[in-house]
């Protein structure tokens, strides 16, 4: 079953914001990624939940730079591509 862009937005928040941000750092949905400072582990770490929690692979073809941008163009485009 293809989940919804709220789901998968709200779970991804929660999990930055419980694991890789640090408290009291104003970041939603729409906040750009790269403001956070991500290496390329903390980003394979957002892959990784998103595929664990979903039970889906993330398909690298789906990892564009713009797919990159927010939580919210990253389960987008997670939902596109995992669950054609």
């Amino acid at each position: 079953m293809k989940p919804q862009l709220e789901s998968v937005s709200t779970q991804l928040l929660t999990y930055l914001k419980d694991s890789l941000i640090e408290e009291g750092t104003v970041f939603d949905e729409l906040s750009p990624l790269k403001s956070l400072g991500l290496d390329s582990f903390g980003f394979l770490e957002l892959i990784l939940f998103l595929e664990r929690t979903f039970s889906s692979p993330f398909p690298l073809s789906a990892l564009t730079p713009e797919a990159s941008q927010t939580v919210r163009s990253l389960s987008a485009a997670y939902i596109d591509a995992a669950f054609r």
